[in-house]
């Protein structure tokens, strides 16, 4: 049997703050739907909605701790030394990796799923073994759903990869170029995707091995 669907109001325990804004970060773009069936709509994403996720990350503080974080990582590497040492030196270097992510998220998560009539979410087995779920969640940088629910390429993962080399080429302009670098680049972008997908499909297992207190809920029903 599947785990009992997550949600953030049915969190019951400590550091409630804390672990209601990283479930909230990790089910905002998973879609589940149980019992689904071809040719069932599924429940689509106007572009306003696509454009709603989009903007739920960027006022969600945990969108700019791994910010701070990779900031920190460059400031110490010294990578693209241009931006020299020092306190300000580093919030140069944070506006630049802020300005890099949120263009590529905007690109990647809006603009092509728009273009392509693909949904930007995550569509969670959440049923079968373990072996079965964790293809699922890899094959999804290959296969996603459109607007409607039938199963697509995943232009927006390949395209938006792409893309987000060449805008971190553009905001950081002292890095590295050429084809070793940007396949480094797309090959950590990519590798990012799938690992964030496999956690999508395993958190609620995750959540109830970690004993984190979630109210059992029943889980929501197909569109007719």
């Amino acid at each position: 049997m599947p785990a009992d669907v997550i949600r953030l109001q049915d969190y019951a325990g400590p550091l409630h703050s804390i672990v209601t804004r990283f479930t909230g970060r990790v089910e905002r773009r998973t879609f589940y739907s149980p019992h689904y069936r071809a040719g069932t709509v599924l429940c689509s994403l106007t572009v306003a909605g696509k454009l709603r996720l989009f903007a739920q990350d960027l006022i969600d503080p945990g969108y700019y701790v791994p910010l701070a974080f990779n900031t920190g990582i460059d400031q110490w590497q010294n990578n693209n030394p241009t931006f020299g040492r020092g306190g300000k030196a580093y919030l140069h270097r944070y506006g630049a990796n802020f300005a890099s992510q949120a263009s590529s998220d905007l690109i990647a998560g809006v603009l092509f799923p728009t273009v392509f009539g693909e949904d930007p979410r995550y569509y969670r087995l959440a049923h079968g073994s373990a072996r079965k779920r964790l293809l699922h969640a890899v094959g999804h940088i290959v296969i996603a759903h459109d607007d409607d629910g039938n199963r697509m390429a995943n232009f927006s993962e390949w395209f938006g990869a792409s893309s987000s080399i060449v805008v971190n080429t553009l905001y950081h302009p002292g890095s590295l170029h050429g084809f070793r670098s940007g396949a480094m680049q797309g090959v950590g972008i990519i590798g990012t995707d799938i690992g964030f997908d496999i956690l999508r499909e395993f958190w609620p297992e995750i959540a109830r091995k970690l004993k984190l207190p979630f109210r059992p809920i029943a889980a929501p029903a197909k569109r007719p």
